[in-house]
């Protein structure tokens, strides 16, 4: 009786399991069905949607099948196109494809499945049901580790003449992407068909990044030669330009491989902030807003502020994905509008920079919705208009860059002008100052006093200076004394003599200041002796033509003397000590047409040849007492 019991149990058992999974069959999508095959004939365009041949086999963490196990998964089991919004909730899938070659010939073609896969892994099936990994792809995968080294999910289909294989791709999904990214399967041409493809597209797109480069480079060489800020902001925005566009064509994992979410996510938001911190920086100097218009300026910084933050921080706000990138493009947008509105105004304000600035603006706009046009369809897949927004930006860089040149000329002719400036202060300065102290009071903003040992002072007066000049109008008496004078800056640059001042019709000179004091006095005593030998043949010729003329009494002492700039306003160099003093004693202490010298100079210059030397009576000069005096003249 416990024998019937058991065997009527286990037949009871078996019978509900058996229920079950016919129930389980009969619910299946697809249930009875083997999946459509990929007719691959002469006639087979060289681009084909197959994603509705293709099926689904969803698996849950816990349930995972590997290579060995799926092949023999009946066709049943997978979801189609038709039925994936009823597929479950799952981790993984497998996806399963049949081709078959209706073709004379073995062929090679491939096929791309979505971007939007973390992992996909392509096996390919023997008539024993083997699987062997021929490729893989998706976000985790480098390029450099895939079929081909780029950013598509590629794998290769080849067939022999009426040979019929299924195809296995094992994806992981990003978790936002949709189930229907499972059927994004398009067959394409053969091998040379995509290696052209590739050439074509990679080449357009690099050709085009390599013109941001060199837009680059440009301005970054233009800043190293003017020092204007403007020229490092433009060089900025094209690096920005470029990794943007990188970014989103996939051109960056080529160069520099990031985590997925990183490159695919954060990049494109950080290039995309410093594009627009860029071009506020860049439009802002352009325009010079802040030194036009402090209330504009206010509102487009906080804006660009705006438009520079929320690409970046939108990854970090507890707000939805959909949320952030709402409000990114809403600020984007505004501060592209706002660029565009300041613009127009100051173009219509007469401010010619503004007229190119709204030009490059517009431009890009075109490329962006031409692109964006593109996209949706509505205008030609080709590669130029896939590439239009960066086109775009090509051309808005180029205009930007012309209007850089043409500041270039501005600035040119600035610089002329200050340089032309420079030199006559540099000119006015070192004709007030000594070489060696204009230099440092160029370099530091002051000068030392310092003391010097063995200086010559040069003093001359015109005798009875009143009485002549009563002879003369004010306006002949300032032309003779700066006819003189002229003269005497000629022979104290041709002996190198330091002018010191002049003092009504009195004129100071010094030499010894720099190099060898002993030649510079000698140098002072030639330039002395020329300077009476010009009066004395100027009154003669003014005699000559019944005008008044002038004699002048000369006199030079050595000794030392301490040198230095006084003043703020309308500085000047100057020396002091009682050498000065004795210098004018001995111009007082002279006599008209002679040079009276020291016995400190005499003996200086006693043994030079050119000269010869009477000595005098000593003579009270005041404040000294007696004091040594010699005349000096040419033997």
């Amino acid at each position: 009786m416990q024998r019937g019991n058991l065997f009527s149990r286990t037949i009871s058992a078996t019978a509900l399991a058996w229920c079950g999974i016919l129930l389980l069959f009969l619910s299946t999508p697809g249930v009875g069905r083997e999946l459509p095959v990929v007719e691959i004939t002469d006639k087979t365009p060289e681009v084909l949607h197959i994603g509705a041949h293709a099926g689904v086999f969803p698996m849950q963490e816990d349930r995972l099948l590997g290579p060995g196990d799926i092949y023999d998964v009946p066709d049943s089991l997978y979801w189609r196109w038709a039925e994936q919004d009823t597929m479950p909730h799952h981790h993984s899938a497998w996806i399963k494809i049949y081709f078959i070659n209706q073709t004379e010939n073995t062929i090679t073609r491939y096929a791309d499945i979505c971007h939007d896969h973390l992992k996909v892994e392509f096996f390919s099936a023997d008539q024993k049901g083997k699987l062997s990994l021929v490729g893989k792809g998706g976000y985790l995968i480098h390029p450099n580790h895939r079929l081909i080294p780029n950013l598509d999910n590629l794998f290769f289909i080849q067939l022999e003449p009426g040979e019929k294989r299924p195809m296995f791709i094992r994806s992981l999904l990003k978790e936002e992407a949709s189930t229907d990214h499972y059927f994004h399967l398009v067959l394409r041409g053969g091998l040379f068909d995509f290696i052209g493809r590739e050439i074509h597209q990679n080449s357009l797109q690099s050709f085009l990044s390599g013109i941001l480069v060199v837009f680059a480079v440009v301005g970054f060489i233009m800043f190293l030669s003017f020092r204007e800020r403007i020229f490092i902001y433009f060089s900025a925005l094209m690096i920005f330009l470029t990794i943007y566009f990188s970014s989103i064509q996939g051109l960056l994992n080529f160069v520099l491989y990031l985590p997925p979410d990183f490159m695919y996510s954060y990049t494109s938001s950080v290039a995309l902030s410093g594009v627009t911190l860029f071009s506020y920086l860049f439009s802002s100097r352009y325009l010079q807003l802040a030194e036009k218009g402090h209330r504009l300026f206010l509102i487009f910084s906080v804006v660009a502020g705006l438009a520079v933050l929320l690409p970046v921080l939108r990854h970090f706000l507890p707000i939805a994905s959909a949320t952030g990138n709402l409000l990114a493009n809403i600020a984007g947008v505004s501060f592209l509008l706002l660029l565009l509105g300041v613009a127009i105004s100051y173009y219509f304000k007469g401010v010619r920079e503004a007229g190119v600035l709204l030009l490059s603006s517009a431009l890009i706009l075109t490329g962006g919705i031409t692109y964006g046009l593109a996209l949706i369809g509505l205008f030609s897949t080709e590669e130029i208009f896939l590439n239009s927004f960066k086109i775009g930006a090509i051309a808005f860089s180029g205009n930007l860059l012309y209007g850089l040149f043409d500041r270039i000329s501005s600035i040119q002719q600035e610089k002329i002008k200050y340089r032309v400036e420079r030199e006559k202060s540099d000119e006015l300065l070192f004709n007030v100052l000594p070489v060696d102290v204009a230099k440092e009071l160029k370099e530091k903003g002051k000068f030392e006093a310092r003391e010097f040992e063995n200086i010559s002072v040069l003093f001359t007066d015109f005798k009875d200076f009143t009485a002549t000049a009563s002879n003369m109008n004010p306006h002949q008496l300032v032309e003779e004394i700066n006819d003189c004078f002229m003269a005497f800056d000629k022979m104290a640059d041709k002996y190198q003599v330091e002018k010191i001042k002049t003092i009504g019709d009195s004129y100071m000179a010094a030499a010894g200041l720099t190099g060898d004091q002993v030649q510079q006095c000698e140098n002072l005593v030639h330039m002395a002796l020329e300077m009476q030998a010009y009066m004395q043949k100027r009154k003669q010729t003014r005699m000559e033509k019944g005008k008044p003329a002038f004699d002048m009494r000369a006199g030079i002492h050595t000794g030392p003397v301490v040198a230095g700039i006084v003043g703020k306003k309308k500085f000047q160099y100057d020396i002091w000590g009682d050498t000065v003093n004795t210098a004018s004693r001995m111009e007082s202490n002279g006599e008209p047409g002679k040079v009276n010298i020291s016995r400190q100079t005499y003996h200086l210059i006693s043994k030079t040849p050119d000269f010869s030397f009477e000595k005098r009576p000593n003579r009270q000069a005041k404040g000294k007492g007696e004091v040594e005096m010699w005349f000096v003249r040419y033997k």
